[in-house]
């Protein structure tokens, strides 16, 4: 367990025993403490092997920084004194753990695939059943408006995201479709047999910070009789995390023997295009399986079962990373009477304790995961719609 104390030397006045408070030197630390391990394997660097494995990797340390020097009393002089430099107790060590499990590597897995469709055109020709309903629902969006149609209201906007959005989109795509289908279809044809290397990042956010505004007892250094103060010293503690999950592999695949042929060519165009039966074509046209991929990795995990546009295709290897940084500060503020000329001063004061917490996995194309449980707010829209059109 490496750790390192670098100390930030300043002035505290400590109080002593007669009434009275005189200037000392007083060390605090700045802590700065990390463990980490899976590190093995390192003496093999350069030796071309897959050596990577887990690692964890857990730091904190916090930062001081004082107030100005003062020399302050209370309202009667002759009843105590101070002189140095305030600042607050750091916020507690907060303690971490894994966010990565075996389902994060079915999800990189399918994002990071090179065999993947450019366009899954077989799934929005099977939604088109349901175009002329959706068409029917747009035409009355002027009525479900009013109060008395909440039903509708919910209907026309399921039929909106569910419908017309994708269908939009579609159209979107099939503008451009042909030249994003040529650039990968070169791309395969020059790394057909290679290995290939590809990144994507599965999720990142950043917490809106939380903020507490309190008058603790024993946050200042040092801790003074409250009649030193002009009013009751003030404290705000802001916390705000960040997190970010990503993934790397690298591939080797095999396209279809006849690919050089013109017909061999035309058929792998058409499997770009997402013209091809694959499993998971049935799976995003079964009813409710949107829901379930909000708070499982199913629809990756069947995803995974094809091989793509590829007769075969198998990842050297996988890693998911996860950082998370967590950090905590606390603003002091007082306001003292300065000994001679009897003026309020104001101090100011914070400390800031960060915990960095760093993880790595080795990914599994059929890993089963749970997510968060958060949803965004237009996840949380749609099941209020869907609340709506049932009443």
């Amino acid at each position: 367990m490496p750790t390192q104390n670098k100390p930030d030397v300043y002035d505290l006045g400590m109080y002593s025993a007669g009434g009275s408070f005189s200037p000392v030197v007083q060390s605090y630390p700045r802590d700065g403490t990390l463990v980490s391990s899976g590190h093995w394997g390192w003496q093999a660097l350069g030796s071309g092997q897959n050596i990577g494995g887990p690692f964890t990797s857990y730091q904190t340390w916090h930062e001081v920084n004082p107030s100005a020097f003062v020399d302050v009393s209370r309202s009667v002089p002759s009843s105590g004194r101070f002189a140095g430099r305030f600042s607050i107790v750091p916020p507690p060590r907060r303690t971490l753990s894994g966010t990565l499990n075996s389902g994060h590597g079915a999800i990189a897995y399918a994002r990071m695939k090179p065999t993947a469709p450019v366009m899954d055109l077989a799934v929005s020709i099977g939604e088109l059943k349901d175009l002329p309903h959706l068409l029917l629902q747009l035409r009355s969006v002027g009525r479900s408006i009013l109060g008395d149609r909440l039903p509708e209201v919910g209907a026309t906007f399921l039929g909106y995201q569910f419908g017309i959005r994708p269908l939009l989109s579609d159209l979107s795509k099939l503008l451009d479709i042909q030249e994003s289908i040529e650039k990968r279809l070169e791309w395969l044809l020059q790394n057909n047999g290679k290995p290939v290397r590809t990144r994507c990042v599965i999720s990142e956010s950043k917490s809106d910070p939380s903020i507490v505004d309190s008058f603790p007892a024993f946050t200042l250094v040092p801790n003074l009789d409250i009649r030193m103060f002009e009013v009751r010293p003030r404290v705000i503690e802001v916390s705000q995390t960040t997190s970010r999950i990503w993934a790397s592999a690298r591939w080797r695949y095999f396209l279809p023997g006849n690919v050089s042929s013109m017909k061999g060519r035309a058929k792998l165009r058409r499997s770009l295009a997402g013209l091809s039966l694959r499993p998971s074509v049935a799976w995003n046209l079964m009813p409710w399986s949107w829901l379930i991929d909000w708070f499982t990795n199913v629809g990756e995990m069947i995803e995974n079962l094809d091989a793509g546009v590829a007769d075969r295709i198998a990842a050297e290897y996988i890693y998911v990373m996860a950082e998370t940084s967590v950090v905590d500060s606390r603003y002091g503020s007082a306001s003292l009477f300065e000994t001679n000329t009897r003026r309020v001063v104001p101090v100011t004061m914070s400390v800031r304790r960060t915990t960095h917490w760093k993880e790595r996995i080795r990914g599994t194309p059929f890993g089963f995961g749970l997510s968060d449980g958060s949803l965004s707010p237009i996840q949380l829209a749609i099941l209020g719609a869907l609340g709506l059109s049932r009443l």
